[in-house]
């Protein structure tokens, strides 16, 4: 999938396989990342247009059941443990993207190191 800015696009949401970022009108919101558009529009079922950087979990009405069952899924998807209240529910979207963002690097840049030093041997 890709955003053209010539051509009006009202979303465009990257599925779980491909890592484009989301799109609004042609603007890339590199914020949201992948994994939790995903989750949250086929798992909570959020509207796509209720995405939004700034939004927080309580603007899209997710209850703190809800979020501690996206820290379960995020935790399995991608391996990042965090405390759900103070992960997710009071930081908006883009703030959330860009903690995932961050996790997973450190966990892929860890495997690295680790991988390195044991060929070292």
């Amino acid at each position: 999938m890709r955003c053209d800015s010539s051509v009006f696009q009202p979303l465009c949401i990257p599925s779980a396989l491909n890592v484009r970022p989301l799109c609004m009108k042609g603007n890339v919101m590199s914020e949201l990342h992948p994994t939790l558009v995903d989750v949250l529009t086929n798992t909570f079922k959020v509207p796509a247009v209720e995405l939004r950087p700034e939004a927080t979990m309580d603007d899209l009405e997710m209850d703190s059941l809800a979020v501690a069952e996206l820290g379960v899924i995020v935790k399995e998807t991608l391996g990042v443990e965090a405390d759900a209240d103070s992960a997710y529910k009071g930081a908006t979207l883009g703030r959330i993207s860009q903690f995932l963002t961050e996790a997973t690097a450190a966990t892929v840049d860890t495997a690295a190191t680790q991988a390195t030093a044991a060929g070292a041997r």
